[in-house]
């Protein structure tokens, strides 16, 4: 562990540092972490023109790498051959690791991707689950995951946000996908636990994103009211009473004025139309008026309020606040 004052009160702190991932003197980036009984989970990437991704597995204890998982306490892997694996999101549910990412499929298309790890070992899974198989981590044999392209559009960019796998293994995961640049559309789709799309979730898009036939999924624009231009789905919260979703959404047609919206989705996939205005929840104008809005997470307590942070910044970008509002 690392040995600086990190928190200005004159003591030394102790905490981890994660350097060198994917070669010498390279950037390494940790973007979800994932807490269990007895170890700390963090997913990112890392690398130079070598971009892979990654998960490290530490003692909760006393922060040491786990030496038995991967090498040396971290797993690699690069789905793009040629392009980026990013791993935006991490879950562990019993013995599983659930990896969430994307990656350009040079020179600019991206792709989103699911890969499976036993927890103990780092090992990926090597049948059972997805629709591809290659070999992505460097270790002998070909490893099977899930690849999911063209949501909205062919040749088009799509991105992950958040990921949760509820207890019967069900994976659910949100982000956007884009139309045209610059218009996305913000997507939630349910995966069942062998890594495919379940078709009983959500609406016919008349698209096959998984490879086995036309998917159903949640896909939603012109959230804010304009057609063609940029809805982001940024994270979600899910229990019994459904999909609480929270993003931003172009207001104006500029692409530079968003508001917050918090949306519910029933289990089903479907808009919760008793929920707000109509299934939403616009909310603007947080530090000052036109201000641009952004929903970034959203979590909810035992009494059923919802909660949103994110952060607002006045019309001429120059001063970000973070905001914590709370829903009832």
């Amino acid at each position: 562990p690392a040995n600086n004052d990190i928190d200005g009160d004159s003591t030394n702190d102790h905490y981890v540092l994660i350097s060198d991932i994917a070669g010498s003197n390279t950037p390494d980036f940790g973007n979800s972490i994932f807490v269990d009984n007895n170890n700390v989970y963090v997913g990112g990437w890392g690398g130079g023109a070598n971009v892979q991704g990654f998960v490290v597995k530490l003692d909760k204890t006393n922060g040491s790498f786990v030496n038995t998982f991967g090498s040396s306490g971290v797993k690699t892997f690069q789905i793009f051959a040629g392009g980026l694996s990013i791993v935006q999101n991490i879950y562990v549910l019993n013995n599983d690791i659930y990896v969430g990412g994307y990656g350009f499929v040079p020179p600019n298309d991206s792709r989103i991707f699911l890969v499976k790890m036993d927890k103990t070992n780092g090992g990926i899974a090597s049948s059972g689950f997805g629709n591809t198989q290659g070999d992505i981590d460097g270790v002998a044999g070909n490893e099977s995951y899930t690849i999911l392209n063209d949501l909205a559009n062919n040749t088009q960019n799509e991105q992950v946000n958040d990921l949760y796998v509820d207890a019967t293994g069900k994976i659910y995961i949100t982000g956007y996908a884009e139309r045209t640049a610059p218009d996305a559309d913000a997507f939630v789709i349910r995966l069942n636990s062998n890594g495919l799309v379940d078709n009983t979730f959500g609406s016919s898009q008349g698209r096959d994103i998984d490879g086995g036939g036309n998917d159903n999924y949640f896909l939603m624009d012109a959230i804010a009211g304009q057609t063609t231009k940029n809805d982001f789905a940024n994270s979600f919260y899910i229990n019994s009473t459904g999909i609480y979703l929270v993003g931003e959404s172009d207001k104006t047609g500029s692409n530079n004025n968003f508001d917050v919206f918090l949306m519910k989705l029933n289990l089903s996939g479907q808009v919760d139309t008793t929920f707000a205005n109509n299934g939403k929840l616009l909310i603007g104008n947080i530090k000052t008026a036109n201000a641009n809005d952004f929903g970034l997470s959203v979590t909810i307590d035992t009494n059923g309020k919802i909660y949103i942070t994110g952060d607002s910044v006045d019309v001429g970008g120059s001063n970000f606040e973070a905001y914590i509002i709370k829903v009832e």
